[in-house]
């Protein structure tokens, strides 16, 4: 027992002598998703009229290994996907066909591992890249009037679970108190994993856009 006691303690000593290394906030922003593809499968990137925008939101944690360098992950929920305007659906009462706007709604709660690079003493400019990884949490096709969509992509097989790619971007953050401050950043992801498995469509196509969000972190 005195033994477990005095491991606890010297790892809670350990923690309150790096405690001012590890930063941990609040994320919030939008998402601008996208869709792409290699140019022989004939698949054109998505027009401005079919590209969403969507909020994203989450928690941060990283970890200052020196001045210029930290160590970056975060946990939050967000949505990809496109619009399709002025495609057909099936009324479920007479059978007819009908034109509507089709939503194709992926979400997702996402992990990235960011190495971050920085310079400045209070006004610091932040540069990182690393790795996406995703959970698919479900998918659907949502129509405008609640008719059954005509499509060729089924965001409701939910294969594959798990989502991997790139992701870099860069930012400014700018203290407000001594233990609290803001953070902007833009950042690009592009899968490397397909939105589908087994379809024509769905084994091409691949996720990719570009979030712009605002974080507020406290230094521990």
């Amino acid at each position: 027992m005195n033994k477990i006691f005095l491991f606890v303690l010297c790892m809670l000593s350990v923690f309150s002598i790096n405690a001012q290394k590890w930063n941990i906030g609040l994320i919030s922003g939008i998402n601008f998703p996208n869709t792409y593809a290699k140019k022989e499968s004939g698949l054109s990137t998505l027009k401005s009229d079919n590209k969403k925008r969507t909020f994203i939101s989450g928690i941060g944690l990283s970890y200052a290994c020196n001045k210029n360098l930290t160590i970056r992950t975060e946990f939050f929920y967000e949505e990809r996907g496109w619009l399709v305007k002025n495609t057909f659906s099936i009324d479920p009462g007479n059978g007819n066909p009908k034109k509507s706007k089709i939503n194709y709604f992926y979400p997702f709660i996402t992990m990235p591992m960011l190495i971050e690079f920085k310079v400045g003493k209070h006004l610091q400019i932040k540069v990182n890249t690393g790795i996406n990884t995703s959970l698919r949490i479900g998918g659907r096709t949502i129509t405008e009037d609640g008719g059954i969509p005509l499509v060729f992509i089924f965001p409701e097989d939910k294969k594959p679970i798990f989502d991997f790619g790139w992701v870099g971007g860069g930012g400014i953050s700018v203290p407000i108190s001594k233990r609290f401050f803001l953070q902007t950043e833009y950042r690009y992801y592009r899968s490397w994993t397909p939105i589908g498995v087994g379809y024509s469509f769905d084994s091409v196509l691949k996720h990719k856009g570009f979030l712009l969000n605002l974080s507020c972190y406290y230094r521990l």
